[in-house]
């Protein structure tokens, strides 16, 4: 199954800024809020719409959009698996490093 993907900017407990410049309402399968930032978001293939529900998975946060776009390059590239890029949300010091 392959994934459907983009990054977005979320802004506060309850907002994020879509990759078309929208201020949408979100929620995660925890119900928890996400950390100020940038965020690599992927739905599965067959998921029949791309809201920012519990059916999404959020991937971050990353400080800056260029490390988020790097390393959702570096996965659908097939460089990266999932969780490797998990691994480097939560260890963003690690974000130079992965880049180069």
């Amino acid at each position: 199954m392959g994934f459907l993907n983009h990054i977005v900017q979320v802004l506060s407990d309850k907002t994020l800024i879509d990759p078309e410049s929208y201020e949408r309402a979100y929620c995660t399968p925890s119900g928890e809020p996400l950390s100020p930032g940038y965020y690599i978001v992927m739905w599965p293939d067959d998921a029949e719409v791309t809201a920012y529900d519990q059916a999404a998975l959020y991937i971050g946060p990353y400080r800056q959009i260029l490390h988020a776009r790097i390393m959702l390059h570096r996965y659908e590239e097939g460089y990266l698996p999932t969780s490797k890029l998990a691994a480097a949300a939560r260890h963003p010091a690690h974000e130079t490093a992965l880049a180069l």
